[in-house]
């Protein structure tokens, strides 16, 4: 699924190939993927217009239309962005196309259909609306730590709360705790303040390597969990093998060693 990384690829992506380019038609191949908004309110509100710049928060895509609407881009576990010439072959579950006048596409694949595309006025009270917390790569140390400590789950499940902070998923959440050496399955009010400390640092460390690899779990580096993230792979630290466990209905991936069970000693 894609997580902030990844998002914050395509909006380079999409700033790259995109941006100041006339919008001469808008097709959706299905209109599931619209969300509170028809395909002629959303073909009126891009044809003939560009888009200009966009903004990301957490796992959501804004993307400025240049006539004070914004199309918000959210990409579900499969989504992804193609720009390609517009005589190539429409990209595999592309469910949205944009066709530029410079004789170009933007395609909006989506396989499972579980992404949305939205219109908006204003981004920042969609991100109200839906009650998401601050940006996992904008929230401050003080703040995350006065957010996570109310919380009594698990942690890894309590990081991947949306309305905590925005932009955690499955994966980045094992790399993180496996960088900070927490097992997945401790409780949020288990942590000591250092710990506390430690997974906030290495949140941003983690999310910042990813994205200059744009979000390919190969191109991360051997030392990380993500290359070696399935049941049995030898532990990247050399200290084991990789478990996976279930935590609150989702799996998890972790080193037994590296990250004990809470109540065991580090």
């Amino acid at each position: 699924m894609p997580e902030l990384p990844e998002i914050e690829t395509f909006k380079r992506y999409l700033d790259h190939t995109s941006l100041r380019q006339k919008i001469r038609e808008v097709t959706i191949t299905r209109q599931r993927i619209l969300k509170d908004v028809s395909l002629r309110q959303l073909a009126g509100a891009l044809k003939n217009h560009s888009f200009r710049g966009t903004e990301r928060h957490g796992k959501y895509l804004a993307v400025d239309v240049g006539n004070g609407k914004q199309m918000v881009l959210h990409f579900g576990m499969t989504g992804c962005l193609h720009y390609v010439d517009q005589d190539d072959p429409d990209s595999p579950y592309a469910r949205m196309i944009v066709t530029f006048a410079n004789g170009h596409r933007l395609d909006y694949a989506n396989k499972r259909m579980l992404g949305r595309v939205r219109l908006v006025d204003d981004f920042d009270d969609l991100v109200d609306e839906l009650e998401l917390g601050p940006d996992a790569l904008e929230i401050g140390a003080d703040e995350f730590d006065e957010r996570l400590r109310p919380h009594g789950g698990a942690i890894k499940s309590t990081l991947m709360n949306q309305s905590l902070v925005a932009g955690l998923g499955n994966t980045y959440t094992d790399e993180i705790l496996f960088q900070a050496r927490i097992h997945p399955a401790t409780p949020v009010d288990a942590l000591s303040a250092p710990e506390r400390k430690r997974i906030y640092r290495m949140m941003r460390k983690v999310l910042r390597k990813a994205i200059d690899v744009q979000g390919e779990p190969d191109r991360m580096p051997r030392s990380y969990l993500v290359p070696h993230r399935h049941d049995g792979a030898p532990c990247p630290r050399g200290n084991g093998i990789v478990h996976r466990t279930r935590v609150a209905g989702r799996s998890a991936y972790y080193c037994p060693v590296c990250q004990p069970r809470p109540g065991r000693k580090r």
